[in-house]
């Protein structure tokens, strides 16, 4: 936008993070215009800063955590969500904390600063999801519609006239924050910081032309899914930050699960899926017992397993042992022979020979991310062990019986 700042008279033209000016969530937003930009960045100096923890504690009492108010009867679009269920957690949790590519963030929220920006769009299962403890020993729940409305700066009488939950998180999400513009007003009022009143001390209702609230249910906890369901986690212990990592997955379809090695840098990822002949070499460049043990355990493991039961289990049609279960009895697998495995400067040597050779002797694949899998030699040689033995037990019974 600064290359067309001349067709304005003194633009101004920043990006502002709405939680510098009072706002309870860290929100970037571009703001372009004529109007005094100095004045509004004074006003961020008198604005405070609120956490979500400050929003929960003032919605418990029935309080407006922006402006000023006094406890009211009824608090509408407050109503608490159904907790999520186990799984639901683990899938909110690994696409926050474990993501397979983007940056590691928090789960549950913390309440001692200000909210990560709240979407437009989100499901129970959503790595854009705003999730915070139970009141329930052990459970986590998403954000009620008031309390993503509070983070976002609307008065609690606010009343969203949508027609369902989704619509109501989406007029929210969508929104620019009024406890800013109201920030932003005053910067065009020129109001100067000694005669500036602070929302906290404005009461909203009375400018407010007060409708009645619409009730809508909140999302509950899915019972059926699509019976081509898509699973995709990375696995404890192997992952490695950056889009490295060893991953369960049914990315070539819902009767294909099998696990698979991504690496690369921010422009190339390549994927790789050790074969049992690959991972045979490895045991004989290493030649210990270790090493071996965890092939044959990994092998026995998916040996018992079939692509179609994982997939039944994911979609809810059947209830087996559960993808979830599966990638942390590897990577325990895979965590417990990295503490046992030894391994000296020469068989290191050896197994980055290995590796360069098996990754990179390919046509069009140049040597990308080398510095990361050399850091990491010993947990990605077990996890091309973890990776070939899965890949080569699975299914067997199945691929046993078509022979026959």
């Amino acid at each position: 936008m600064e290359q067309f700042a001349d067709l304005f008279e003194n633009a101004t033209i920043q990006v502002v993070d709405m939680s510098y000016f009072g706002v309870p969530q860290r929100r970037k937003r571009c703001i372009a215009g004529t109007f005094d930009s100095a004045l509004l960045n004074e006003y961020s100096k008198l604005a405070g800063t609120k956490t979500l923890g400050d929003v929960l504690k003032a919605l418990s009492r029935k309080v407006d955590p922006n402006f000023a108010s006094s406890p009211i009867d009824r608090l509408t679009d407050n109503e608490p969500e159904v907790d999520l269920s186990w799984e639901e957690a683990r899938f909110n949790h690994d696409m926050k904390a474990a993501h397979p590519v983007y940056n590691g963030m928090a789960f549950p929220e913390p309440l001692n600063r200000a909210s990560r920006t709240v979407t437009a769009t989100c499901t129970r299962v959503s790595r854009e999801s705003l999730v915070v403890k139970s009141h329930s020993k052990g459970k986590f729940r998403r954000l009620s519609v008031r309390e993503r409305a509070c983070l976002q700066g609307f008065p609690i009488q606010y009343q969203f006239q949508g027609r369902s939950h989704a619509e109501k998180l989406k007029m929210v999400g969508n929104a620019i924050p009024p406890v800013f513009t109201y920030f932003l007003g005053e910067a065009f009022k020129v109001t100067k910081p000694s005669a500036l009143t602070l929302p906290i001390n404005c009461n909203a209702a009375k400018v407010l032309k007060l409708a009645e609230a619409t009730e809508t249910e909140a999302e509950t906890p899915g019972k059926t899914y699509p019976a081509d369901r898509r699973f995709r986690f990375a696995i404890p212990n192997l992952r490695f930050k950056s889009g490295t990592r060893f991953e369960l997955a049914n990315v070539d379809g819902a009767d294909s699960w099998q696990v698979s090695f991504y690496f690369g840098d921010s422009k190339r990822i390549y994927r790789h899926d050790f074969t049992s002949g690959e991972a045979q070499q490895l045991l004989r460049v290493l030649g210990c017992d270790q090493a071996a043990q965890l092939y044959a355990s990994v092998r026995e493991m998916a040996a018992g397993l079939t692509s179609k039961m994982l997939q039944k289990t994911w979609s809810r049609q059947a209830d087996h042992q559960h993808p979830f279960d599966v990638i942390d009895a590897l990577g325990e697998l895979a965590g417990d022979c990295q503490k046992r495995l030894q391994l000296s400067s020469e068989a290191i040597e050896h197994v980055e020979s290995w590796l360069s050779l098996v990754l990179f002797d390919k046509p069009c694949r140049e040597p990308v991310g080398w510095s990361k899998l050399t850091k990491y030699t010993k947990p990605i040689l077990i996890g091309s062990l973890v990776c070939a033995a899965f890949n080569h037990g699975i299914d067997q019974d199945s691929e046993a019986r078509a022979a026959a």
